[in-house]
């Protein structure tokens, strides 16, 4: 019995020794992304008078803080690069995971230094790892702008949230929809001033609700996949419009906040609606 066990010991052993020694499975620079079987990683130094720049072969999806003290910042229209700061020299070690969207993940070991070895990290992927994508049937173009056009046209109700008042101008939001990995957001633009308003452009990006002074103020766009504004696009007065913007489903931490942002064309009467993620739960699916 004891010989028995002495030999299966031995084969653990030698099992073991080599898949310790497998180059395959070695260590290997997390440049390269992360490897099937073994999780290796390269320190990332950051300090708080320099800025650190990640920058990844493909659009970052999203990325997570192992603390507080690492601030991070993605760039408006670079949608592949990651600024990233440390917020003191107390900071400890912690780490860094990024997810871009061609299903690869890249993880980082992040250390406190005065002085960073380098200051530009350019991120090659290694094909032998990536997170296969949760199959979704999203509507064809065609079919979001009918649901879109429906939804303009479907009395809204106003569910509690609302912009501040800018020169009789206000925003609010009237109804969340979804339909087929769509998600649709209708608000109202009630003109209560003399003067009528032309819509110029909207923006919608998902930040922190929360911003210390040390903070960086990290903002990510929503991109819509349809906007549609009923009837026109001025509101007269006394009156309101419908706009239905559509996106990708999506939902968002409770420390962040959505922010829609509507801008007068020729004028300054620009309007802020933030909505926490709690409100998105309010969505109702669109009938067939």
């Amino acid at each position: 019995m004891c010989k028995g066990k002495l030999v299966r010991s031995a084969k653990l052993f030698i099992f073991l020794l080599l898949l310790y020694s497998c180059p395959t499975l070695a260590q290997h620079p997390i440049s390269d992304g992360i490897l099937a079987g073994a999780v290796s990683t390269e320190n990332l130094e950051i300090t708080t008078g320099q800025t650190s720049i990640l920058v990844f072969p493909k659009p970052i999806k999203r990325h997570d803080r192992g603390s507080s003290q690492i601030l991070t910042k993605t760039i408006n229209g670079i949608d592949n690069v990651l600024k990233v700061k440390a917020e003191d020299s107390t900071m400890r070690k912690t780490n860094l995971t990024v997810f871009t969207t061609d299903g690869h993940i890249y993880s980082f070991q992040v250390d406190y230094s005065p002085v960073p070895a380098k200051l530009v990290y350019p991120i090659l992927p290694d094909p032998r790892i990536t997170i296969a994508p949760a199959p979704t049937i999203r509507l064809n173009e065609a079919r979001i702008v009918e649901v879109a056009d429906s939804i303009a046209l479907t009395p809204g109700r106003w569910i509690g949230k609302h912009s501040k008042k800018s020169g009789g101008m206000q925003l609010h939001l009237t109804g969340i929809y979804l339909k087929d990995a769509v998600m649709f957001f209708q608000f109202s633009v009630s003109n209560h001033s003399p003067i009528p308003y032309n819509i110029d452009f909207t923006r919608f990006f998902i930040q922190d609700s929360q911003q210390g002074k040390k903070t960086i103020n990290a903002e990510k766009e929503a991109l819509p996949l349809l906007k549609r504004i009923a009837p026109m696009d001025q509101v007269d007065s006394g009156k309101k419009v419908i706009l239905v913007v559509a996106f990708d489903k999506f939902t968002i931490a409770d420390r962040k906040v959505f922010t829609a942002q509507v801008y007068e064309k020729n004028g300054d009467r620009h309007l802020t609606m933030k909505l926490k993620g709690k409100v998105f739960l309010k969505a109702k699916p669109v009938s067939p």
